[in-house]
């Protein structure tokens, strides 16, 4: 899978507290890309929800699929 350069990557976390640091707030980052509170609103994720209110899927479907 491609990774998009718009949504911030994440270090290796480090036995400091600096590094540890570091990588929350880059997982913070790019959990708010992912939710659409920060950078593109082309870069949020999609969720089932929004393939359902789009009529792209049904409840019932992806139910199917989940299971």
């Amino acid at each position: 899978m491609a990774i998009n350069p718009r949504i911030p990557t994440m270090n290796r976390p480090l036995a400091n507290v600096e590094a540890l640091v570091t990588v929350v707030e880059q997982l913070r980052q790019g959990v708010e890309s992912l939710a659409g509170a920060r950078g593109s609103p082309l870069d949020r994720a999609v969720t089932l929800n929004d393939l359902i209110n789009l009529g792209l899927a049904t409840e019932a479907d992806i139910k199917a699929k989940i299971r």
